[in-house]
């Protein structure tokens, strides 16, 4: 492995290296990228998601001063970089790892890995631009919580629903739709048993009063790279962040969608054309409408007109939950989950769709999505 790492390191520089500290790498368990041209140091690192490992090095004319790093000279603008900073110095004997604080400089000591956590740019024009819209007065819509069968009787037998680690934003979240059941459960195949089918959960909508962080969009969607074709490069999750203000999903469906219908149907017909929607400078607006309006084969599926509610603590079923959509083979006249007992004594809604084992999960999505319709035209939703 040191063979290889040299040979990625500019002539000269890698007699620097020992192997105790390149094992060290094996560890890191992050993607990161290093950008720190201002220190007098040694080792930088690139670790992306499929476990490469990338080592080059800054000034090497500065190799040799490995005697001492002053904290000092880092600015408050060096902490917002997605870093992962290897100070590697001669006489270190150890690398050891500990998290970084906000508000405090990644590094004041020597031989050690920091981790620093992504400041992204305070970008508000995203958020300007829609509350520049006329605010429709409407009631809140639903929230929704699609999931596989398996996950679905844990959170009925919990009587709750509990935060996961997020891969997006490395802590534990929940994630809810804004009116739609939006979500794919992940299956590559033809489903063949219940414990593989999308189940979906129907929140009251004053739900909403707990979100952390509101988006317009699913944000896995945008971590696994689905809208590159119109975000730059450069544009963040961030940048696309209604914040918690729970009136911004109404302004964007009202004036962008034009009703609720189209926004629960994943309708863009009406959606304006992104230079009648937004002036040159909203860079941020104009590439969300772009993306609501690209056409082709390969675009992203209705996600990108989905307004993603994120929850960071556990949310009770009682009190909350007003619907969940299942497999018939589940609730029938002749035959009932007894797990879904508890839920039926509450009078929560327990609405079945017509499983038949073999079909593509799409299938099975779109009639959930029917049944979450059928539910939402009697509660007089849309």
């Amino acid at each position: 492995m040191l063979a290889g790492l040299r040979s990625l390191l500019p002539k000269n520089t890698y007699p620097l290296l020992s192997e105790p500290h390149i094992d060290n790498f094996q560890c890191w368990p992050i993607p990161a990228f290093c950008l720190a041209p201002s220190f007098p140091l040694v080792v930088m690192a690139r670790l992306d998601r499929a476990i490469s490992t990338i080592l080059h090095l800054l000034h090497p004319a500065n190799r040799g001063a490995h005697s001492g790093v002053n904290p000092d000279r880092m600015g408050a603008e060096d902490a917002t970089f997605d870093t992962l900073i290897l100070y590697y110095v001669k006489y270190s004997k150890h690398i050891r790892s500990r998290p970084f604080e906000p508000g405090q400089y990644p590094i004041k000591h020597f031989g050690e890995i920091q981790m620093v956590k992504k400041l992204p740019p305070n970008r508000p024009e995203f958020r300007t631009w829609v509350d520049q819209m006329p605010d429709p007065d409407w009631p809140l819509l639903p929230l929704t919580h699609v999931t596989k069968g398996v996950t679905a009787q844990d959170i009925i037998r919990d009587g709750r629903i509990t935060p996961s680690e997020c891969p997006v934003f490395e802590e534990p979240l929940t994630y809810f739709f804004y009116g739609r059941p939006a979500y794919r459960v992940s299956e590559s195949g033809a489903v063949k048993v219940e414990a593989a089918c999308p189940y979906c959960f129907i929140f009251d909508e004053a739900l909403i009063s707990k979100a952390k962080n509101i988006y317009a969009f699913d944000t896995g969607a945008f971590a696994n790279r689905l809208y590159k074709h119109m975000l730059a490069d450069e544009m963040n999750v961030e940048d696309f962040s209604l914040e918690d203000d729970v009136k911004r999903p109404n302004r964007i469906i009202a004036n962008v969608f034009k009703s609720r219908k189209n926004y629960f149907e994943g309708d863009t017909s009406e959606v304006a054309a992104p230079n009648e929607a937004t002036e040159p400078w909203d860079f941020q607006a104009r590439a969300y409408m772009q993306l609501l309006k690209s056409t082709g084969r390969n675009e992203p599926d209705d996600r990108i007109c989905s307004i993603e509610i994120i929850v960071a603590e556990p949310i009770a079923l009682t009190g909350n939950l007003k619907a969940v959509i299942v497999p018939h083979t589940l609730w029938n006249k002749n035959k009932k989950a007894p797990w879904l007992d508890k839920l039926d004594s509450e009078e929560i809604r327990i609405e079945p769709y017509n499983f038949i084992p073999g079909r593509h999960p799409e299938h099975y999505h779109a009639l959930l999505e029917s049944a979450v319709r059928t539910l939402y035209e009697e509660w007089a939703v849309l």
